[in-house]
């Protein structure tokens, strides 16, 4: 099967240039800083409670983690919510997220730039969604083990479960099933997607990169001004959102040669049917007549 990693490397950032990777950047902008708040008021919530205990003898901090603790900058996205409302919030973002991932990848398979069809946002979403989730879990657990056992292992399981979160989204198959059609999916184009998965990840890491380095002054500065801390904060979450928009959208646009490829096979086996159909005697041609006899 022909897989050209150069295309899906570039279909996948125009996709991300477009009005909708860029719709989707914004989105999980948001739903990442519901994430971080949720973060920062756990933080915060700890901060607060290592103090009080401190205030009341049970507990003697060094001066270190009494500065860092009494530090508003370490948590500038924190709210004043309870425990429950900070896990409703996390489980918000959670939910968020990997409804946005199913999303993304079916409006990049389906090469939709510029409009989002009700069917690619809203068809099976709950399902979808958590056999996306499910699955995300399974393959992250799978991968890591082999990664923790000599990297090599959880590469080579990265390459075989890479295309189960379009099975899951696009086709609607559940996590068990997205993971077997993986497997099947990705014998022949092996090699090329681990230089896929490579060149991929590199991307990624840039993109990583250079929010750092654009943040870096902002963080250096936000122990002196709350504003700046959440200045750095909302810039960290822009680019971890775009960074994972442009790996979704690779994802799918590798996933449209794989079905590219399918649907010409499919097309070719059906011309090869109609051909032998063509070719084949009807009923009236196999009956010949003896001379003088009509029916």
């Amino acid at each position: 099967m022909a897989l050209s990693v150069l295309r899906a490397l570039r279909e996948g950032l125009r996709w991300t240039a477009s009005r909708n990777g860029l719709l989707f950047v914004g989105v999980f902008t948001a739903v990442g800083l519901l994430g971080s708040a949720a973060l920062d008021s756990a933080v915060a919530s700890l901060a607060e409670s290592m103090l009080a205990l401190e205030a009341d003898g049970e507990v003697e901090l060094e001066e270190e983690a009494r500065l860092l603790f009494e530090d508003d900058s370490i948590a500038p996205l924190a709210l004043p919510i309870p425990g429950a409302a900070v896990f409703l919030l996390f489980l918000t973002w959670l939910l968020g997220w990997v409804a946005a991932s199913v999303v993304v990848v079916r409006a990049a398979v389906a090469d939709e730039h510029e409009s989002l069809p009700d069917d690619l946002v809203w068809r099976r979403l709950t399902a979808a969604s958590a056999n996306e989730l499910l699955a995300r879990v399974a393959v992250w657990v799978i991968v890591g083990i082999g990664l923790v056992a000599f990297v090599i292992p959880g590469i080579v399981l990265a390459v075989l479960f890479f295309f189960t979160r379009p099975g899951v989204a696009v086709e609607d198959r559940n996590g068990v099933e997205a993971m077997v059609e993986s497997v099947a999916r990705t014998k022949g184009v092996r090699l090329k997607l681990t230089g896929l998965l490579c060149s991929l990840a590199a991307v990624y890491v840039a993109i990583r990169s250079a929010g750092l380095i654009l943040t870096a002054p902002f963080a250096f500065a936000s122990s002196l001004s709350t504003p700046l801390a959440l200045v750095s904060a909302f810039l960290s979450v822009l680019f971890v959102a775009a960074a994972n928009v442009v790996w979704l959208a690779v994802h799918g646009r590798t996933y449209a040669q794989v079905l590219e490829v399918e649907d010409g096979a499919e097309r070719e086996e059906g011309d090869e049917d109609d051909g032998e159909e063509e070719g084949r005697p009807t009923d009236a041609d196999e009956w010949d007549d003896p001379p003088g006899v009509e029916w």
